[in-house]
């Protein structure tokens, strides 16, 4: 497939194509869309997301002797801690009946809460689907994007409203009102990121393929404030000897969203600036896998 795309791509560039009228175009290729693997693929990238202990980065040396990277799985880690820090602890806190009861608080905030509608894929938290053999493990989530983003705004939600219990939220706000005060600042960490997440993807999936400058500050600040955030959550786990939220490539990529904005932005005659959604193969996946189907 590969080889084909080339074929007429350098076609297009050196033949071009003639129109009924005579006229004659060329065309050049100035990007590919895809995700990870299919871009380390077709650009024949040596620095990619596979070379964990080399240079990682085809935009940079991330990943080099020196040069250090990142990576998050913040669904899955903040689940993971809400649970072993107590917050839905009940008669029966074997981990499977703790998750069962987290997931019904999901489940809950989708249909009554969350007013964006929507019907989460994700049906269940197990160890499974949260690769989480043991207390060791760092837990991490591969779902569909949709509920990726409806997770996230549970966790932003649940930190403000507090855990669901017997069909009631307790506890209020969890960042004023932890169950021991060491949690506040997880908690102060968790809602930031949430809220950072949110406001990104919201700005790219509504504001189209060039940002005016007050949508592009927007996008670098939720950048930043995620990855400070996510920092902050790492760094108190460790401290803690907690396996979670692990620093694993392509939150690396997500940061790189920010310095892209931040050069932009340095222009100040710049009055459009492009989006980070011009990477976004979102619609082409969901394109394909129904064609495929």
């Amino acid at each position: 497939m590969l080889d084909k795309i080339r074929e007429e791509a350098t076609s297009l560039l050196e033949d071009g194509f003639t129109l009924q009228d005579g006229s004659r175009y060329f065309a050049c290729l100035v990007a590919v869309k895809g995700d990870a693997p299919a871009i380390a693929k077709a650009g024949n990238l040596d620095r990619n997301f596979q070379n964990l202990g080399n240079p990682l980065c085809p935009e940079c040396l991330a990943g080099a002797p020196g040069v250090p990277f990142e990576d998050c799985y913040f669904s899955a880690s903040s689940i993971v801690l809400i649970a072993e820090l107590g917050y839905w602890n009940s008669d029966s806190n074997n981990f499977d009946d703790v998750m069962e009861r987290a997931y019904e608080d999901f489940a809950h905030y989708v249909k009554h809460d969350f007013r964006g509608g929507g019907v989460p894929h994700l049906k269940h938290f197990t160890r499974t689907n949260l690769h989480y053999p043991r207390t060791s493990s760092f837990p991490y989530m591969r779902p569909k994007g949709s509920d990726i983003m409806l997770l996230t705004r549970w966790l932003g939600f649940l930190m403000l409203h507090g855990p669901l219990l017997g069909g009631a939220r307790s506890n209020g706000n969890m960042i004023d009102n932890p169950l021991d005060a060491s949690h506040a600042g997880f908690f102060r960490n968790i809602s930031a990121a949430s809220t950072a997440a949110a406001k990104f993807f919201r700005v790219i999936h509504n504001r189209g393929l060039w940002l005016s400058r007050e949508y592009a500050q927007q996008v670098k600040g939720a950048t930043l404030q995620f990855a400070e955030a996510y920092s902050q959550l790492a760094m108190q786990c460790h401290t803690e000897g907690r396996a979670r939220y692990s620093l694993v490539p392509s939150f690396h990529y997500w940061h790189h969203f920010y310095v892209d904005a931040k050069r932009q932005l340095r222009d100040p005659t710049r009055q459009y600036l492009l989006s980070a959604s011009i990477g976004s193969c979102e619609a082409d996946e969901d394109f394909i896998g129904k064609v495929s189907q």
